[in-house]
């Protein structure tokens, strides 16, 4: 802005100054996209288990531990 008002403008010094000083400062304007590390980082990110659901209770818990670690043994997913 103040080299706009100095070189493409007949105002005085003193009326540049001026006028600076009523605008105030401006933030630059952000140039381009937001990178993706920008993005993720202000992104809410959602802690799910296994496919999202509760965790079992009662004998369900039980089954479920008992399948869990009989694919662990055997390597399945």
């Amino acid at each position: 802005m103040a080299a706009h008002l100095a070189f493409n403008t007949r105002m005085s010094a003193r009326e540049a100054i001026d006028t600076l000083a009523t605008v105030g400062a401006v933030a630059p304007q952000p140039q381009g996209r937001k990178s993706l590390d920008a993005r993720m980082r202000e992104s809410e990110q959602a802690r799910l288990g296994p496919d999202g659901e509760k965790p079992a209770t009662g004998k369900n818990a039980l089954v479920s531990k008992m399948t869990s670690l009989y694919d662990t043994a055997r390597g399945n997913k």
